[in-house]
């Protein structure tokens, strides 16, 4: 077996560090890729649960509970319900609906408002309505 030298020996250590160098490097760019594709599957995740929650509350907002009812009572207990004057009667009419949902805008009206200057508050939910 040959001895090497110490410029030969010198000379072979920095490529095997460089080669080390490399692969630490490709690991972090590959965790960094990682990480900001976690942040935007998360922002979209979120952007989608909210446009859902907003198409449920305008589909609740648009059914009609509207109701009435009149029921007549026998006072007499003779079967005949003509002459015991007045029915009970309720009612009540649904207004319309006040959540709408045009084609482009945010569903039912909720924005996601970002502080644009430094470290400001957390993104709040602001309900825009027409």
């Amino acid at each position: 077996m040959r001895k090497l030298s110490l410029l030969e020996l010198a000379a072979s250590k920095p490529k095997r560090n460089v080669r080390q160098g490399s692969v630490i490097i490709s690991v972090i760019l590959v965790i960094a890729l990682l990480a900001l594709g976690v942040i935007v599957g998360g922002v979209a995740i979120r952007h989608q649960l909210v446009q859902e929650f907003g198409d449920a509350a305008t589909a609740l907002d648009h059914l009609d509970q509207s109701y009435s009812y009149s029921i007549r009572i026998d006072a007499n207990r003779n079967g005949d319900f003509t002459d015991d004057g007045p029915p009970c009667s309720a009612s009540y009419n649904d207004p319309a609906p006040t959540l709408t949902d045009p084609d482009g805008a945010p569903s039912a009206g909720i924005v996601f408002t970002v502080p644009t200057d430094g470290e400001g508050p957390a993104p709040m939910f602001t309900p825009v309505f027409p």
